[in-house]
């Protein structure tokens, strides 16, 4: 179903209560199925990032839509994501606004990654 949701939410305000607002409105509506609820922590180093338990729990709770909301590492998060089978057809990923907010990050060697295709960003 598309109903089904999860939210990936970096560990600080910004995705804290970005993760509250959600899952508030998660309560409001009846036709939404809040499966899980998973943190980032962006403290450390960016190439050490292993997502690895996170993603594989959301993709256990067979949520179909993954709202990402954090600050920073987007691509890192996304290239593991795609790694782990969660960017295909069956997914559809929801991005905030800190996540798409400069795009330049997005490009790599002027072509965007594959696993930036088919994302919605929302402000």
């Amino acid at each position: 179903k598309w109903n089904e949701i999860a939210i990936l939410a970096s560990n600080d305000d910004y995705g804290i209560n970005g993760m509250v607002f959600l899952q508030d409105e998660a309560v409001k509506d009846s036709n939404m199925d809040l499966r899980i609820v998973q943190h980032v922590d962006q403290n450390g180093s960016k190439y050490l990032m292993n997502l690895t338990q996170q993603l594989q729990l959301i993709k256990d709770s067979l949520a179909r839509i993954i709202v990402l909301n954090t600050v920073r590492y987007t691509e890192q998060i996304l290239r593991q994501a795609q790694q782990m089978g969660l960017m295909t057809k069956s997914f559809a990923w929801i991005l905030t606004d800190s996540a798409t907010s400069d795009l330049r990050y997005m490009v790599n060697q002027g072509k965007y990654e594959t696993y930036y295709e088919g994302l919605i960003g929302i402000s």
